[in-house]
């Protein structure tokens, strides 16, 4: 068997493959990682053309001998595009049995573009094969070997019928298009990604697995989950169901697991924020909460990034007050990145590190365009 830290560090080094062939994507990719050895599933929503097929494709391709499904969903999808075709032979012995080869009932990573226009003929079946990982075939229960599912949307779901099927997915996240003007003229001078160099057989993700569902959670950790939950309906905010908040209890764990640490700690709390909202319009809010839980230097980097977030959202619309108020952002965000780098530079444990990266990451991103208005301001660019 593969040592723990050999197989560690072969989804970190995927992880940085990912990054690099996937500029601005650092959030989805540590999210479906983790999602990975949590056996969880993600949902990717916002425009097309954002990479998310892609990005689900590469992944997919790193795991050595998974098979991957990938299917455009319609209202007019019928079960056999899904499923496979009832077999023609059995249908002469009385039975009624599906020809599941290359489709979702023998794959390990599905990527389902358009997800909520699943219709009723195909919803049923697939809530069965997302969560308990069962598909029905020949009037018997049959295991599959399906460990995550990467649905993709540009709209939530509106039926209730839908929100069943919205509510498998434990990771959610907004994807936009690329932020910054180098990024983008990267993306228009690459050439096609070629292949990872890093590789994780089915067996190596199984023992990340059973590695990472070991973790221990104290009741220390859970208290304060519950004291968060509490906070979040106090705030108004639609409750994650009971089911949610065990589930996400698998992230933490995943969490742990590729940072190196022996057990859950609130510095790994940072992902259940885009675990916890319904809305995309609530998903700010939920961090907020989620973040004064995460330890003191994940707390004071998430005060520092939101203080830098507030200066932007009362930037003056036009005028001379505008471009003096540009110049005092942009030396605030270089004490706000200094200020970072350093609780990154002092951080205790490997999920506080991970945690910094993020804010100070994607605190670039958010200042991206502020920059670029800055120096146009200036006279510089």
């Amino acid at each position: 068997m593969t040592s723990q830290i050999e197989v560690r560090s072969k989804f970190l080094a995927l992880k940085g493959g990912l990054n690099a062939q996937f500029l601005e994507r650092g959030a989805v990719i540590n999210g479906l990682l983790m999602a990975l050895v949590a056996r969880q599933h993600v949902l990717l929503l916002g425009v097309p053309g954002t990479a998310k097929s892609a990005l689900g494709n590469a992944l997919c391709g790193a795991l050595k001998g998974a098979e991957y499904f990938q299917w455009l969903l319609t209202r007019y999808s019928t079960p056999e595009e899904i499923y496979g075709p009832v077999a023609l032979s059995a249908l002469k012995l009385d039975k009624y049995k599906r020809v599941t080869t290359n489709k979702l009932p023998e794959c390990h990573v599905a990527f389902l573009d358009e997800i909520f226009k699943a219709n009723s003929a195909i919803l049923n079946t697939m809530l069965t094969a997302v969560n308990e990982r069962k598909f029905h075939n020949n009037g018997g229960a049959v295991s599959i070997p399906l460990e995550m599912v990467i649905g993709a949307s540009n709209e939530l779901p509106e039926s209730e019928e839908l929100g069943a099927l919205y509510d498998r997915f434990l990771l959610r996240f907004w994807v936009e298009s690329l932020q910054s003007d180098d990024n983008f003229t990267e993306l228009l001078m690459a050439t096609e990604p070629g292949t990872l160099s890093v590789s994780i057989t089915l067996d190596e993700l199984h023992q990340a697995q059973a590695e990472a569902a070991a973790i221990p959670v104290s009741r220390a950790v859970a208290e304060e989950l519950a004291t968060m939950r509490r906070e979040i309906g106090a705030a108004g905010l639609p409750q994650a169901s009971d089911r949610r908040w065990r589930a996400a209890v698998t992230l933490l764990r995943a969490e742990a697991w590729l940072a190196g640490d022996a057990q859950v700690g609130s510095d790994h709390f940072g992902v259940l924020a885009d675990a916890l909202w319904s809305d995309p319009d609530q998903r700010d809010e939920v961090r907020k909460i989620v973040m004064k839980h995460c330890a003191s230097g994940v707390a004071e980097g998430r005060a520092i990034y939101d203080g830098i977030a507030d200066l932007i959202a009362r930037l003056p619309q036009s005028g001379d007050a505008r471009k003096a108020a540009l110049a005092s952002v942009a030396m605030e965000a270089r004490r706000a990145g200094t200020a970072l780098t350093a609780l990154f530079d002092t951080a205790a444990t490997a999920g506080s590190r991970d945690a910094l990266a993020g804010l100070l990451a994607d605190m670039e991103t958010m200042l991206v365009p502020v920059k670029a208005e800055a120096r146009k301001a200036l006279g510089l660019g």
